[in-house]
């Protein structure tokens, strides 16, 4: 399996382009993740144990709304907890500091 992480500047998302060729059988093409800076960076968060009035305070936002944002960032990337949704993104590589 072969990843590259992307940046695209226009619509400020960072994706991967991921191409797994399999032996004896045909390429999937390429599958991109699109996450925004602030989905991203939402993620590190969870990924360092910030809950949700630690999101709150950073984003300036409700209680309720960090936890929607999570929900929805979780939803994006097809998974059904924030554990799946962390591990995803950081096997990807996409945790790693800016």
């Amino acid at each position: 399996m072969v990843g590259v992480i992307t940046y695209d500047g226009s619509q400020r998302r960072y994706g991967l382009i991921v191409s797994s060729p399999c032996q004896g059988g045909p390429r999937t093409g390429p599958v991109e993740i699109g996450l925004n800076a602030t989905d991203l960076r939402l993620l590190r968060m969870v990924a360092e144990g910030a809950g949700g009035k630690q999101i709150a305070r950073t984003f300036q936002i409700s209680i309720s709304l960090a936890g929607r944002r999570v929900r929805q960032v979780v939803k994006k990337l097809g998974k059904h907890s924030r554990a799946e949704a962390v591990a995803h993104v950081a096997k990807a590589g996409l945790l790693e500091a800016e």
